[in-house]
């Protein structure tokens, strides 16, 4: 028997074959590939699978992943094997039941990007929020069409940082996973702005995990409207 059929969407070992296969097969098995380091997009680019889906035959993961996108299947869901997929909001159809290692991280990036394009002004007000930190601190988080801006509020100092939606750091899992990537990260880049200032910023655990949760609540409404075709 054929084993490349054997193993649609996973990483084939060697020396069997050096391909993945993106198929709509239910008979599925898991193989847990090496960490690949370099930035989602090249990871997935270096990756070459034999599409059965969308007829594209030899080629990589981004651009499968880039063809599911542009063709509306933008919803990342809980698939077999603790993996996720991707879909159309609303379908139970997937043409990617089984995303490989960084393509979830990709899609997120991707996704943010062409929903911050859709953004209009009155949606882009209607997404700022202020939160409430430890010790009298207040957090306030504004998105513009490119970019979101966080301030730090304390007594008569305030810290403030600009971040790219490009720039923005996803894990490759779930929602839990990106608020505590989020709000580490972002918590990194406000205490050395404030440092480059001459001040100090103490965030309690709690803030840093605020932090997180308000900007993934933002990022998660805009990369909604990645699902709507403009």
């Amino acid at each position: 028997m054929n084993t490349a059929s054997q193993l649609p969407l996973h990483n084939i070992p060697k020396p069997s074959q050096e391909f993945d296969i993106n198929r709509l097969d239910t008979a599925r098995k898991a193989v847990d590939p090496a960490p690949a380091r370099g930035s989602a997009e090249s990871v997935l680019a270096a990756r070459v699978v034999d599409d059965r889906v969308f007829h594209m035959g030899m080629t990589n993961w981004k651009a499968v992943i880039d063809r599911a996108i542009f063709l509306g299947h933008t919803e990342l869901f809980d698939s077999e094997f603790s993996r996720q997929g991707l879909r159309k909001h609303g379908y139970r159809y997937s043409p990617v039941p089984l995303l490989p290692e960084r393509a979830v991280e990709y899609v997120k990036s991707r996704t943010l990007l062409i929903g911050a394009g859709k953004l209009s002004k009155k949606m882009r007000d209607q997404l700022g929020c202020i939160t409430d930190l430890a010790k009298g601190k207040k957090l306030k988080s504004m998105v513009s069409h490119a970019s979101f801006e966080l301030c730090v509020l304390e007594g008569d100092h305030q810290i403030a940082v600009q971040v790219l939606f490009e720039q923005v750091a996803f894990s490759d899992g779930r929602d839990v996973d990106d608020i505590k990537v989020l709000g580490k990260s972002l918590s990194v880049i406000l205490k050395r702005q404030a440092t480059s200032c001459g001040l100090i910023l103490k965030l309690a655990p709690s803030d840093v995990t605020l932090l997180g949760q308000c900007v993934h609540a933002q990022l998660v409404n805009i990369r909604g409207l990645s699902a709507w075709n403009a």
